[in-house]
């Protein structure tokens, strides 16, 4: 997944609005730095998610915190609560395929709870993020291999990795984290320090039970997303040795698109897109919820 001159224009408008309380002048030398660092590491040929994660690590250096976005992820994760809470009072009464793909779909969707302005946007109020997630779980995944995918998951005996990605989705991974690992292994991937809105190892054990049913690890970096490049090489082994790996998010589908040739098992991606150009590649302009295996 190669990064386009689009994404130039997504980097700056996503930095300039996730700036917008900043002093004028703290505003105005993050988006400076974040104008120059374009400049000189814009190339076409690395994924998206690289130049994200330098701009908002630019945002971290220049105001001294650690983690920028921590009420508004809290936001997020509440409305995420509230959403699993909901959705898991109907599943006892489904049988176990119905049960995966009615989590599956609700991992897919959850995952508008992106906080960054691609997603639903810095200023979000949780009325506003559950009506945004119902409104489009009524309708169907434009991609959907979640039948496939749930046959896969049911099979048992694999040893998978799950590479989380935002904090409001942990209530819906959760839930699906505990139903496949009822018949195989999981292990669970965190980022090792706060990137936006993804979700932490300290994020994964204060707000989520995650642990019961996985090992969870950290990627050995801060990025948004899993850039291989960037992360530590035992994580970058188990992806690319594991039987299958369950990717959340547009930036860990970055990774998965990019690398499917060195995956050794199936590769599944269930996101949101955030843009047309990764709409595109399912032969979609606007965007689109999905759960595909991106390789076999």
């Amino acid at each position: 997944m190669r990064t386009y001159t689009t994404c130039i224009y997504c980097v700056t408008d996503d930095i300039y609005k996730a700036t917008a309380s900043l002093p004028e002048g703290k505003r105005k030398e993050v988006l400076l730095k974040v104008l120059k660092m374009i400049l000189e590491k814009y190339d076409e040929k690395q994924e998206p998610s690289v130049l994200i994660t330098e701009a908002h690590r630019i945002l971290k250096n220049v105001t001294n915190t650690k983690d920028p976005f921590y009420s508004a992820k809290k936001v997020s994760l509440k409305a995420g609560r509230k959403i699993a809470r909901r959705i898991s009072r109907g599943l006892d009464k489904l049988e176990k395929r119905e049960r995966l793909r009615t989590l599956i779909k609700a991992s897919a969707v959850s995952n508008i709870l992106d906080i960054r302005t691609i997603g639903v946007g810095y200023k979000n109020k949780v009325e506003e993020l559950e009506a945004q997630f119902w409104s489009l779980f009524k309708e169907k995944l434009k991609v959907d291999d979640s039948k496939k995918i749930a046959s896969l998951l049911m099979e048992g005996g694999k040893d998978i990795v799950y590479l989380l990605d935002n904090v409001g989705e942990l209530p819906l991974d959760s839930m699906l984290i505990k139903e496949i690992s009822k018949n195989n292994n999981i292990t669970v991937v965190s980022r090792s320090g706060p990137m936006t809105s993804d979700a932490t190892l300290e994020d994964v054990k204060k707000f989520s039970d995650i642990e019961k049913f996985s090992k969870v690890v950290e990627s050995g970096s801060d990025t948004l997303g899993i850039i291989f490049e960037q992360s530590n090489t035992e994580v970058v082994d188990l992806i690319r040795k594991s039987d299958i790996v369950i990717g959340q998010g547009q930036a860990n589908f970055y990774s998965i698109y990019d690398n499917a040739d060195k995956i050794r098992g199936t590769a599944i991606s269930m996101m949101f897109t955030k843009c047309s150009i990764v709409s595109r590649i399912f032969g979609y302009e606007k965007k689109i919820g999905v759960a595909c295996i991106v390789k076999e």
